[in-house]
């Protein structure tokens, strides 16, 4: 299908632009041809067109511009090289002649050269059988029409060099960039993804030494101090995780984070019925702004889990929302106690702190435990 939206990068824009101008010329030929009763040259129009058409559909599902290029050159070249010859070597020579420019324009540089020496040996070969039987064409005995033929195709042969060597060569050296710059990409990318992944390897490498190193104390107050310490590490970890599995290394899809973190906290829990509600938007954040969200939830949710549901029953929401360039993070539970940590205990000054560090402001709402924190990024 010839449809304009497949073909957006100048060498395709070109390609399109041959395509539709060889159909609407051809298109009218034939029918001319026809009209006039010229069959023979009418069937071979209709062929043309369809061959014409075959390319496009090879273009459409190999999306190779050279190679469909060098189709479509080769193919008028030689349609145009019977027309010379059928025809009497009449006005159809200066037609030929485009043949040349439109390739510099689509064809590679080694391309076009070689081909190029091809079609002027045919080309010249066509015109010396010409001359060898100059009495059979009327239009090679006109010495002017020879002399104005022969001045359009030295200056179209040159201008088609020219205009290669300053510009094609140009295109061919920024798609030789382009190509080293995407390697070099997917090579930093592969590298970025594998340090986020020995990151999260080493935070649960620590989570691990300290889920080791917790039962060997008889304290209640050291393992409760692990097992904070471990949700905490845990929340970053999850971090890294999903960016080095992400295809954006830089930002994290905060419903996704959230949504692995709360199940994460809670299946610690198993004893608990605790509903979860997530009402995010698809938002996405660097991972900074991540890691402090990651560290206020798992103050919020722990606290929640380990005080406010004496029934072990209960339902926790989680709501962000976007208004202009500021967001708001809405928490609450469903819970009949109020928080029993003073405040000057070490989770609600990591708490602040966090909300500090987004540069955000810290309000409690008018239930139990519910907080709005609204900042910017």
């Amino acid at each position: 299908m010839l449809n304009i939206k497949h073909y957006q990068k100048p060498k395709e824009r070109f390609l399109y632009g041959y395509f539709a101008l060889f159909f609407f010329v051809t298109s009218i030929g034939g029918i001319l041809r026809f009209w006039v009763e010229q069959y023979t040259i009418a069937a071979l129009d209709v062929a043309a067109i369809l061959v014409v058409a075959l390319i496009m559909f090879d273009y459409e599902r190999r999306h190779d511009v050279n190679f469909s290029s060098l189709l479509l050159f080769w193919f008028i070249s030689f349609f145009l090289f019977f027309y010379i010859y059928h025809l009497g070597y009449g006005l159809e020579i200066i037609q030929i002649i485009l043949v040349p420019l439109s390739a510099s324009i689509v064809l590679n540089t080694r391309t076009f050269m070689r081909h190029g020496a091809l079609f002027l040996l045919l080309f010249a070969l066509l015109l010396g059988y010409g001359f060898a039987h100059k009495e059979l064409y009327p239009y090679l005995q006109n010495d002017a029409f020879i002399a104005v033929t022969s001045i359009i195709f030295l200056f179209a042969m040159s201008f088609s060099v020219v205009y290669h060597k300053s510009t094609n060569q140009f295109y061919d050296s920024l798609e030789e960039a382009n190509r080293l710059l995407a390697q070099a990409n997917e090579e930093k990318t592969y590298l970025l993804q594998e340090i986020h992944h020995r990151v999260k390897n080493n935070l649960n490498l620590m989570t691990s030494i300290l889920g080791l190193q917790a039962p060997e104390s008889s304290s209640m107050e050291i393992q409760n101090f692990v097992q904070q310490n471990t949700l905490r590490i845990r929340s970053i970890s999850l971090v890294h995780e999903l960016l080095y599995q992400s295809q954006d290394l830089g930002n994290v899809n905060f419903h996704t984070y959230t949504e692995k973190l709360v199940a994460h906290i809670v299946n610690l829990t198993p004893t608990k019925k605790i509903d979860i509600v997530l009402n995010i938007d698809n938002i996405y954040f660097g991972s900074n702004t991540i890691i402090h969200l990651g560290i206020i939830l798992n103050e919020l949710i722990t606290n929640s889990l380990k005080y406010a549901f004496p029934k072990d029953r209960g339902e926790i929401t989680i709501e962000l929302t976007k208004d202009a360039d500021r967001y708001l993070l809405h928490y609450k539970d469903s819970g009949e106690e109020i928080n029993t940590d003073s405040k000057e205990g070490f989770g609600l000054r990591l708490l602040h702190l966090s909300v500090q560090q987004l540069q955000g402001r810290l309000q409690t709402g008018e239930q139990k435990f519910e907080y709005h924190i609204y900042f910017r990024v």
